[in-house]
C-alpha cells in the first residue's frame, strides 16, 4: 500500500489511480482508503489543497524496533530502490523481499548494491522464475551477494531443486 499512498501523494486522483489496477486491486484499496479515512490517518482533498501539505516522510524516527522487514513487491521497482536507500540507516537485520513477477539481471545487481551498502545483515528474495535465473547467474549471485541468505523461485517450469540457500 506504500505506493498507493506515495501516488496519491504525488496529486494522482483516486480515479486515475483505481484504472491502474484491476478489479481485486481496486476493491482492496478502496478498503484501505476508507480504513485511513475512518481512522483520520489520511483526508480528501482537491489537487490545489494537496500542495498546502509538506512531501511524504518516508524514514522510521525508531528504526531499532524494527528487526524484520517484509516488502511485497510491485513492478515499480523505482519506489522500492528509493524507500531502500532512504532507510539506508535502519538498524533492521532482516530484509525479505516478494516478487510476484520476474525480475531481470540488471534489478538483482542494483539490488545487490543497495544492500551491500545498508545495515541489512541477511536478505531473503522471492521471485517468479525467468529464463535468465540459470543455474549459472544463481552460483555466481549466491558467490558475489554476502548478505542474500536465501533465493527462492517461484512457478519454474520444472521440479523443486535446491542449490545452497537458493530454492527452486
Amino acid at each position: 500500500m506504500a505506493e498507493i499512498i506515495q501516488k496519491l501523494n504525488n496529486n494522482l486522483s483516486i480515479e486515475s489511480l483505481l484504472k491502474e489496477y484491476d478489479k481485486d486491486d481496486m476493491d482492496t484499496i478502496k478498503e484501505y482508503l476508507q480504513f485511513l479515512e475512518k481512522k483520520n490517518f489520511g483526508q480528501y482533498c482537491d489537487s490545489h489543497d494537496i500542495l498546502c501539505f509538506s512531501p511524504l516522510e518516508k524514514k522510521f524516527y525508531f528504526p531499532e524496533e524494527i528487526s524484520n522487514v517484509i516488502i511485497e513487491c510491485g513492478q515499480n521497482m523505482t519506489l522500492l530502490y528509493d524507500f531502500l536507500s532512504q532507510n539506508s540507516s535502519f538498524y533492521c537485520k532482516n530484509l525479505c523481499l516478494v516478487f510476484y513477477e520476474c525480475l531481470e539481471e540488471k534489478d538483482f545487481l542494483q539490488l545487490k548494491e543497495i544492500i551491500t551498502d545498508s545495515n541489512f545483515l541477511n536478505l531473503e528474495i522471492v521471485v517468479k522464475y525467468n529464463s535468465h535465473l540459470n543455474e549459472e547467474f544463481i552460483r555466481i549471485l549466491g558467490f558475489e551477494f554476502a548478505k542474500l541468505s536465501k533465493l527462492h523461485i517461484h512457478s519454474a517450469p520444472f521440479n523443486k531443486e535446491v542449490y545452497g540457500k537458493v530454492q527452486i
